[in-house]
Order: C-alpha cells, then structure tokens, then sequence
C-alpha cells in the first residue's frame, strides 16, 4: 500500500504540527510511513497515525528514528556553545 494522499487528509495532526514546530508532519516523515504502511506496521486515517501488528513492538525504534534529526541538532548546538564559551574564558 502506498500513500496517495497529500498531508490534507490529515488536517488536525498537519495544523498542529505547523502550528507548533513550523513543518508538515506528513511531508517530513512521507518516506517512513510509506515504510511503515507497506510493512503492515501503521495505519493511516483522516485524524490518526496507529501502530498496528509488530509495529507496536518496535515503537522505540520508530521514536528513534523520528527524533534522532533532532537530538542531533541539539547535541551540535551544545558543542557549540561550550565552545564558544571556552574561547571566551581564554
């Protein structure tokens, strides 16, 4: 199964997904649940995202996968900032 059907399907997790981190939840991860769906481990309606089958099993890995971009980001910010602040104390 593939999905065919643009974010708008998903108006309520879209809106708040802009709303609150400036993105698109269904462009940004497309790839992923495209994965997921073909592996019959997620299923897709108007308003939710549900693991199904051995998708629940593998639930951290998926959160994993969703937030390493991010905790990257962090982490290198960090760095850094701890840089900056030991060339500063020089």
């Amino acid at each position: 199964m593939r999905f065919t059907t643009h974010c708008s399907a998903w108006p309520s997790i879209v809106s708040a997904m802009l709303m609150l981190f400036g993105n698109d939840v269904y462009e940004k991860y497309r790839r992923l649940w495209e994965v997921l769906v073909e592996r019959g481990w997620l299923e897709v309606s108007p308003n939710a995202l549900r693991l199904t089958g051995d998708g629940i099993f593998f639930t951290p890995t998926i959160q994993d996968v969703l937030s390493r971009p991010r905790v990257q980001a962090i982490q290198a910010a960090r760095v850094r900032s701890a840089r900056r602040e030991r060339e500063a104390a020089v």
